[in-house]
Order: C-alpha cells, then sequence, then structure tokens
C-alpha cells in the first residue's frame, strides 16, 4: 500500500510447505519463477440494507469477504466459503428489521494485497464507508484442516464479547487482539473502525 514495496514473493501449497517443515534433515529449497504484469478489470460488489432505526439511519455495519482467488485454484475456500456466509448472512438479516444499515461486501483483488478494500478506502468520502461503526470480515473459513481463529481489533470489550459467543455456541478455536494487513478488514482500521476476522488457521 504505502510506497507500494516490490519484495519478491512465493507460496506453496500447504501439503508441500508441511512436508517440508516437517523433514529431519536440512532442507534445501531451489525456486524457478516465471512471471508477467498485465492490465485486468475488478470491481468490488456492494448491497446496503437499510437500517430502520431514525436515530441509528447513518450508522453502517460492513460484512465482508472477497470474490477473488488467486491464479490456478478454484477459490472454494479461500474465499467463496466466506462469500458463501456473507449471502447467508444477507439471507437472515433481511427478514429482521434493523437498526442500523448493514454493508455486504464482496472485496476484488483481496489477494493482491487488499487492492479493492484499499480503492473503496480512497473513497471513503464519497461511498459512506466514514459512517462505518463496525466490521465483520470472513476469508478462508471452509478448510476441513486447520483451526477457527478469530482476530480483533478494537476495544477490551469486543474481545470479550466474541469469546463470550464463542463459549455460548461451543465454537473451538482462538481469539487475539490483533491489527493485521493480511485482509480486507484492514481497511476499516486505517479509520479507527472497529472489525473481528474470521478464518481458519492451518499454520502452526
Amino acid at each position: 500500500w504505502a510506497g507500494r514495496p516490490a519484495i519478491p514473493m512465493f507460496s506453496l501449497p500447504f501439503q508441500q510447505a508441511w512436508r517440508l517443515m516437517a523433514a529431519a534433515a536440512p532442507v534445501t529449497v531451489r525456486l524457478c519463477a516465471q512471471a508477467r504484469r498485465m492490465k485486468s478489470r475488478s470491481a468490488n460488489a456492494i448491497a446496503d440494507l437499510p437500517g430502520t432505526d431514525p436515530r441509528q439511519p447513518r450508522e453502517i455495519l460492513y460484512v465482508s469477504a472477497h470474490v477473488d482467488s488467486v491464479r490456478g485454484s478454484e477459490g472454494g475456500d479461500d474465499d467463496a466459503s466466506g462469500i458463501a456466509l456473507v449471502l447467508e448472512l444477507a439471507r437472515l438479516l433481511s427478514e429482521t428489521p434493523l437498526r442500523r444499515t448493514v454493508r455486504f461486501v464482496g472485496y476484488g483483488v483481496e489477494e493482491r494485497l487488499s487492492v479493492g478494500s484499499y480503492q473503496h478506502y480512497l473513497r471513503r468520502a464519497r461511498n459512506g464507508m466514514t459512517r462505518a461503526v463496525f466490521g465483520f470480515n470472513a476469508d478462508s473459513i471452509g478448510c476441513h484442516m486447520g483451526l477457527n481463529h478469530i482476530s480483533v481489533a478494537g476495544p477490551p470489550a469486543l474481545k470479550r464479547l466474541v469469546e463470550r459467543v464463542m463459549r455460548r455456541s461451543r465454537c473451538v478455536g482462538s481469539v487475539a487482539e490483533e491489527i493485521s494487513p493480511y485482509s480486507d478488514q484492514f481497511a476499516l482500521n486505517m479509520i479507527d473502525v472497529p472489525t473481528v476476522w474470521l478464518y481458519r488457521r492451518t499454520h502452526p
């Protein structure tokens, strides 16, 4: 984002990386990459469910996931699983009058360091993002391996609330207070909006 850092980066499929980490002897890895740059288009898909309380009509709750995936992947976990959750929440919440407006977002180009949410952030004065009071982001929640993890950025009371909900629902996983730039909720954190990011941690 800031300054557009150009740091070379590689990623490996989970099972291959796991075998390398589990090897008893030191491992030497040789990487050969072929890359190209090209212009492309993307878009954010946004739908608002208007609030009904005249005292709080301008406050917006964000519920988000991302619509893209990495090259060569069907994107079932990352992040069709998150989009499925966003759509189901939209269906359920549409049946109940809500005090605040809920904005459902499918961000584009998350896999290039959240370009879609960053562009939304740059246009925040026009698109109403400045009226956001909370954000919930779901990214890679469908993998059969790993453990649920919830990243909380906000006041201590928010972390306690998340932990209480997890206990009541008997959800197994971990909760941590942290700000991470590696998914779309970070754009809200940049304007001091508290967020909860749900994902499945598939590495130690």
